[in-house]
């Protein structure tokens, strides 16, 4: 009865899994109402930055990123996601879960409907191991110009980063800068 009620589980999973991944790649394929194209790092205003915050090392090192932004004039949003329940008032971003989501993969989240509808000029989505939730999000982000990991849904960014396998964040964003920086030198 057990191995039949795992196997069960597994198929549900399985079969939400397979939505959602059909849910993704309907939003990639949507035609997008922003206004994409190239952007000179420096001419970027507004900086909206996606990332993984349930791990306290990597949460703390985006939070310093984002200042290092912010001190250089750019206005920063933040959007993090947790892998387990928080409280999110605890914390000085808003963030989301994967329970902020039905099974379609649309956000019931205000904090995430908020973070999609703001005008932004730069999408940093700082996370090397990307999930189906912060993919979605970044797909669905107004920003003109959205930089994430080199990861099998190209469409979901510009520009990607590959680290070729070092999951360091703080390379990972050193990477995202050095390649925003000789992008479009033509500023």
């Amino acid at each position: 009865m057990r191995a039949d009620k795992r196997s069960y589980m597994g198929l549900l999973h399985d079969f939400k899994t397979g939505l959602q991944k059909r849910a993704l790649r309907r939003v990639m394929a949507q035609p997008s109402s922003a206004s994409r194209g190239a952007m000179h790092y420096d001419h970027a205003r507004q900086v909206s930055i996606l990332f993984n915050a349930s791990e306290l090392k990597e949460r703390e090192q985006v939070l310093r990123f984002a200042e290092k932004l912010s001190q250089s004039g750019k206005k920063v949003s933040l959007l993090g996601f947790f892998d387990h329940p928080v409280e999110f008032s605890d914390f000085v971003f808003p963030g989301f879960t994967e329970a902020d989501f039905d099974w379609r993969l649309q956000p019931k989240s205000e904090a995430v409907n908020h973070f999609l509808q703001q005008p932004t000029d730069l999408l940093i989505h700082a996370n090397t191991r990307p999930d189906m939730y912060e993919l979605f999000v970044a797909a669905s982000s107004k920003a003109k110009v959205r930089v994430g990991p080199y990861a099998d849904y190209t469409e979901c960014y510009e520009l990607m980063a590959d680290t070729s396998g070092n999951t360091d964040i703080v390379y990972y964003l050193q990477q995202v800068e050095f390649l925003l920086q000789k992008t479009n030198t033509k500023p």
